[in-house]
């Protein structure tokens, strides 16, 4: 009984020296403690001496060696460099092409944007699958030891054949979910290796995710979303406005009547375009914000369901002291634990990467 007390106590120890994920700023992935213990040493080294690519680090190697981004730093010399030779162009054109530079400034601040919200998922993908892995790996060891019980059972005429094969054909299903968790992680670190130009699995990840939950007052919910459109087509709108007040600036002589409706039946088209454009966009946020209010709902129940569960195990954890459940029940309840863990902090990225495109129409574009 002191024998058990004492892996009890260290269970116990474990267990609760981790924090809970309820925290609305930063949530940290917190690593299975695999009582299992099937992982060697060498391996943990080898793991440990890897270099931390932070998020931010990955962030700028994506800048850095983005080609939207150069392309884009050239049109800006060009804009530049024609605004500056500026004794060819009309009235008309002139502003046309501060119109262009200034959508240009924002194009850039928008690729930027994009080009950082792309790593950043991606990364965070990475980083969840990678702890759901580690779940599912956990839950194949439980399994198996559960087998080899039933296996006894079996022999003893304890349980039936069907009963064991069942529990087989579970096992083979969670070794196939496996297996393409893990073809999927790979695919996502290819892909995060491609936007970062970093050979990835070089590199450890860090284990956080940022969180804060995103909430527009209801009574301005559809104006703060029309006026985020709004600004993101601002200068579309300023061009096209321009365009139709020197439509025939260029003309050496008066057009015709059918070049006239030519010319404004194009400019009516284009504006027609942007204001469809602005309404399917306000649209698509607001459909969205009500898809982000509802995570709101559920990642407050997963975090009544997680207080419970994890009151639970302290009941299994005393009754494992006392010699009432077996260590593997005990380990079921934690891995149930951990599972939901996972689920929760899932939703927070979700919710995460659902407020940033809300804040930032441009990333829905």
């Amino acid at each position: 009984m002191k024998h058990n007390k004492f892996i009890a106590s260290c269970l116990i120890g474990i267990l609760f020296s981790t924090t809970p994920v309820f925290a609305s700023t930063t949530i940290t992935t917190q690593s299975n403690p695999k009582l299992l213990a099937k992982a060697s040493s060498k391996t943990d080294t080898q793991t440990s001496t890897k270099p931390i690519l932070t998020v931010e680090s990955a962030i700028s190697s994506a800048l850095a060696s983005n080609a939207s981004l150069a392309l884009n730093a050239e049109e800006a010399k060009l804009i530049s460099e024609q605004l500056s030779s500026s004794n060819n162009l009309t009235a008309g054109g002139y502003q046309q092409k501060y119109i262009s530079q200034l959508q240009n400034e924002k194009d850039r601040e928008y690729l930027i944007d994009s080009i950082s919200y792309n790593v950043r998922s991606t990364y965070n993908t990475v980083v969840l699958q990678k702890l759901q892995i580690e779940n599912y790996q956990l839950d194949i060891d439980l399994k198996t030891i559960q087998l080899s019980q039933l296996a006894t059972k079996k022999n003893l005429g304890l349980v039936t054949e069907l009963e064991y094969n069942a529990a087989q054909l579970e096992l083979s299903n969670l070794k196939s979910t496996l297996a393409a968790a893990q073809s999927t992680l790979k695919s996502n670190m290819t892909n995060l290796g491609i936007l970062t130009g970093r050979a990835i699995e070089q590199y450890n990840l860090e284990s956080t995710i940022e969180y804060e939950p995103f909430t527009v007052k209801t009574n301005a919910i559809e104006p703060y979303f029309r006026g985020k459109v709004e600004s993101y087509l601002e200068h579309k709108h300023a061009l096209v406005k321009s365009q139709e007040n020197h439509m025939f600036e260029n003309y050496v002589y008066a057009p015709t009547y059918a070049e006239y409706l030519a010319n404004k039946f194009s400019i009516s088209s284009t504006e027609t375009t942007l204001e469809n454009t602005e309404d399917s966009l306000t649209q698509a946020l607001l459909t969205s914000y009500s898809n982000l209010l509802a995570l709101h709902e559920q990642i407050t129940t997963l975090e009544e369901n997680y207080a419970f569960t994890k009151n639970q195990l302290k009941t299994y954890s005393l009754k494992y002291e006392l010699g009432l459940i077996s260590k593997l029940d005990y380990l079921n309840q934690e891995n149930a634990l951990k599972d939901i863990e996972y689920n929760l902090l899932s939703l927070k990225n979700q919710c995460s990467t659902l407020a940033e495109m809300l804040q930032k129409p441009w990333l829905m574009a």
